[in-house]
């Protein structure tokens, strides 16, 4: 069913196939992360669950507080992220 929202989107909410699971949800998780990332000194980050990973290519995202991120990747100040979801083949393969 998920593969298939990715495809079709979901008709019955008007969500297109291009912003169905396309990467706003992590916007209420981007300070936790960046915590994550600062206390184990991370420099690559593996998104598990990513979606279509538009929220590191092309999609700016503003959190409730109107803080905009062009670029997670350049906020957290990591050197990779890694995307993975099993509903959607670009990402289906672990890296």
């Amino acid at each position: 069913m998920y593969s298939k929202l990715h495809i079709n989107g979901d008709l019955e909410n008007k969500v297109t196939p291009e912003m169905a699971y396309a990467g706003k949800s992590i916007v209420p998780w981007v300070s936790t992360i960046e915590d994550l990332i600062t206390l184990t000194n991370s420099k690559t980050l593996l998104d598990y669950g990513s979606g279509k990973g538009f929220q590191y290519k092309s999609m700016l995202l503003e959190d409730r507080n109107q803080m905009k991120y062009k670029s997670l990747q350049e906020h957290w100040n990591i050197s990779e992220v890694y995307c993975y979801d099993p509903g959607y083949s670009p990402y289906q393969k672990l890296p």
